[in-house]
């Protein structure tokens, strides 16, 4: 049998259209695929077909929006204080709504989490159930005890403190300013620990020089300098024997010759490079008058 098309004016379906063929518009078009029948309006309504993202939406922009969708809010933000909202499932779990975020929207939050989202409030310390539980020393890769004075630097399992940092190349862009030390009394040890500039005041009397705490091991050098000041004349030194001295002749005896005079004061200055088992010394000037001495 052959196809004759028909027109009516109206079909009203209450239950359903069973369709056993095409629909077509005004023009007789049949459409695209994925394209909805619109009504075009005007004096003689009639329907055309048209692509999804051609329609209208409630807003007036092109295509279907989210408010546009049965269970979602009719509009955004018509006020500047009502924007920053959050959206979320209505009280009657049938739809979305745009709302605050508050107590009980996200488990876990308490009152004083509203309070610092909500009124943008610091939370008071109070309000922190529980002491912290984690200190510094208590990772794993840090040290167990504080130790007053030292730096802390990277190790090959972590971090740990430390005096001592094995650095390639050191630039200073100011002074470098090192401690000094002065020391008297007829037994001086000079803790090497100190610094590198060190004072020797002499008194009246015969006075014995250690140097202790070397700070360099065998391998490395260290140098410090040595002011020795009389406050009275011919006052002898015992050194270390361990001291090697410039223009030594063999005489196990030899030691330079020094200015012994009150009130004058000679620089010497002591280098070793296996840990302290040997020092290098020489007197790098001589004959200072009256240098401080406390």
């Amino acid at each position: 049998m052959a196809e004759k098309p028909f027109g009516v004016k109206k079909i009203d379906v209450y239950t359903g259209l069973d369709l056993d063929g095409y629909l077509q518009d005004g023009g007789g078009d049949a459409g695209n695929a994925n394209q909805v029948l619109i009504s075009t309006g005007g004096v003689s309504p009639q329907v055309d077909w048209v692509d999804l993202s051609a329609l209208t939406s409630n807003s007036g922009s092109t295509g279907i929006s989210f408010t546009d969708l049965n269970d979602t809010p009719s509009e955004y933000a018509t006020d500047p204080s009502d924007a920053n909202k959050y959206v979320k499932v209505n009280s009657n779990a049938d739809g979305l709504i745009f709302d605050g975020l508050t107590t009980g929207d996200v488990g876990g939050f308490d009152a004083a989490v509203n309070n610092l989202i909500v009124n943008n409030n610091s939370i008071p310390y109070a309000n922190i159930t529980g002491e912290p539980t984690h200190t510094f020393l208590g990772l794993t890769d840090t040290p167990s005890a504080y130790n007053n004075g030292k730096l802390l630097v990277s190790t090959l399992t972590g971090i740990d403190f430390t005096d001592t940092m094995t650095i390639t190349k050191l630039v200073v862009s100011g002074p470098l300013v090192e401690k000094f030390t002065r020391e008297s009394g007829s037994n001086v040890g000079l803790d090497l620990r100190d610094g590198n500039v060190f004072q020797l005041v002499l008194g009246s009397s015969t006075t014995s020089v250690a140097f202790t705490n070397c700070p360099a091991s065998s391998g490395e050098a260290y140098a410090f300098t040595l002011i020795v000041s009389n406050t009275a004349a011919d006052v002898s030194i015992n050194w270390p024997n361990t001291i090697k001295w410039a223009g030594d002749t063999g005489d196990s005896n030899y030691v330079p010759t020094r200015t012994k005079a009150t009130g004058k004061s000679d620089v010497w200055v002591f280098t070793t490079y296996d840990g302290g088992t040997t020092w290098l010394g020489v007197i790098a000037s001589f004959g200072y008058d009256s240098l401080p001495t406390s």
